[in-house]
């Protein structure tokens, strides 16, 4: 009788644990769904990129706005693009003064210094495009309006619209995203 336990025992061992075949079946699948779910998470993450550099301008040009308001002064906004970076510059001064690019800021007055500086690298996929506007002290209106133009590399755009009274609305002119209408 003891030798029939024994017999039993080695066979409980030997059925236990999974196979080499098991172990690649698994592997495959594991890499196919991989490999399915990369190119949506990259997407997703230019998508995420593109609405947040959209939703930071809006923020500067409401802080922009506030001020020139509580400072008493003409505050200005400038966008520029350059051949591997985009940026804006926030500052007081004459409204050509600064302007910005992959090199950093530079402004023509002497001592006049940018009240905030945003570089976009092209390489985190994501451009902006517009032109200048002037921020008026009084009322915190805006002179020329001004259309902010954010594009990520995979083609998708936020396009974030100031109006004369300097309030910013954010669309995209493609299919409707990101919780924006489309414009």
């Amino acid at each position: 009788m003891a030798y029939k336990k024994e017999v039993n025992t080695r066979r409980k061992f030997k059925t236990r644990g999974i196979t080499l075949i098991e172990t690649m079946a698994v592997l495959t699948l594991l890499i196919v769904l991989t490999a399915a779910a990369v190119p949506a998470f990259q997407e997703m993450m230019a998508n995420r990129r593109l609405e947040g550099k959209a939703r930071e301008y809006v923020t500067h040009m409401n802080w922009a706005r506030s001020l020139a308001v509580n400072s008493n002064q003409a505050v200005n906004l400038r966008i520029s693009e350059a051949e591997n970076a985009s940026c804006y510059v926030v500052f007081y001064g004459p409204v050509n003064d600064c302007s910005c690019d992959a090199n950093g800021t530079a402004c023509a007055t002497a001592g006049n210094a940018p009240l905030l500086t945003i570089l976009i690298s092209h390489s985190e996929g994501v451009r902006v495009s517009s032109a200048k506007t002037r921020i008026d002290p009084t009322r915190g209106t805006l002179s020329p309006t001004l259309t902010a133009i954010f594009t990520a590399d995979n083609g998708r755009a936020i396009h974030n619209i100031s109006n004369i009274l300097g309030r910013t609305r954010s669309c995209t002119p493609g299919e409707a995203g990101f919780g924006f209408k489309i414009c």
